[in-house]
């Protein structure tokens, strides 16, 4: 389940994921994220992980188009969590977005981070790049994440086995 809070300064979307993300959590999200960018022309993304175990297939899918679709109008996305697995996640999605990873506990900091002014380069950057080679290889790009993914995951059971 994914909520939104409804009052947010500017083009700020704050949300609440707790459980799977499912396709309608998704399409309610990526209304709201539409709207700031339109509204603004870019938006930043403030993400609480409560009690949270993943996506659905169809969600994942809807996270890495949504990413996709508006390459360069995501400013900046604080992530607070609590557990390991989710930070490494984040690190995943670096190459793609301006995100940081936050403890739950770390949330006036996280804050702090997601108001600070964004240095806009001209040129192609790294993700510039790696969006565009997204963009023309989606199925690709979408094996080469869950590859990434899924090799994390395995290494995190690993080491639980080792502990």
């Amino acid at each position: 389940m994914l909520t939104i809070e409804p009052h947010t300064p500017d083009n700020v979307v704050v949300g609440h994921a707790r459980d799977k993300l499912t396709h309608e959590d998704y399409e309610d999200f990526r209304g709201h994220v539409e709207q700031m960018i339109r509204q603004h022309g870019s938006v930043r993304v403030m993400l609480d992980l409560n009690d949270f175990h993943g996506w659905d297939l169809q969600a994942a899918w809807d996270d890495l188009k949504l990413g996709l679709q508006y390459p360069g109008k995501f400013e900046r996305c604080a992530i607070l969590g609590d557990r390991s697995w989710e930070k490494w996640m984040v690190k995943l999605a670096k190459p793609f977005f301006r995100v940081e990873y936050f403890d739950r506990s770390q949330r006036e900091e996280a804050w702090r981070w997601l108001m600070q002014p964004v240095e806009h380069t001209n040129g192609m950057g790294v993700f510039d790049s790696v969006t565009r080679f997204a963009k023309s290889n989606p199925i690709l790009s979408l094996f080469i994440v869950g590859g990434l993914a899924a090799l994390l995951m395995s290494q995190m059971g690993s080491s639980r086995i080792r502990s």
